[in-house]
């Protein structure tokens, strides 16, 4: 695949949600990131446990305890964990894959969008296809 952007890392569009959060543990930028312990004045994130956890996309990267941005809401460039069309919903991947997103499974009982139910926490949507594994694409982050 092409990368149609590339003098571009992590965040792509301008004018979205980034907030500055609380690291309650190391996380690296370009990572997802799920809610960690809040701090006064300061949301927590952490590095993501479990497949299709995140909240958002670290920008920086910070130890315990530092400030760092973190997109909720916009434009990411990330990693493909497998192949994918352009405009699959998509969640994080977990470890040594923790920059990469995958299409999500359909179950009958969980997540719902456009009459879909998902088996996990849907991060975004994919706004380029990937053929394979080290892909880099772009996602919109956020509400769908």
């Amino acid at each position: 695949m092409t990368d149609y952007f590339p003098n571009k890392d992590g965040y792509v569009a301008d004018g979205h949600v980034i907030g500055f959060c609380n690291c309650t543990a190391a996380v690296l930028a370009g990572t997802w990131v799920k809610w960690g312990t809040s701090l006064a004045d300061y949301v927590g994130v952490t590095a993501t446990a479990a497949a299709s956890d995140a909240v958002g996309f670290a920008l920086k990267d910070g130890a315990a305890g530092d400030k760092i941005p973190v997109c909720f809401n916009g434009v990411v460039k990330t990693i493909a964990g497998a192949a994918f069309a352009a405009g699959a919903i998509v969640g994080n991947q977990t470890g040594a894959n923790s920059k990469k997103v995958v299409t999500l499974a359909y179950a009958s009982n969980l997540i719902r969008f456009n009459g879909i139910a998902y088996t996990a926490r849907i991060i975004g949507k994919a706004l380029q296809e990937a053929s394979n594994d080290t892909d880099e694409v772009l996602v919109m982050v956020g509400k769908l």
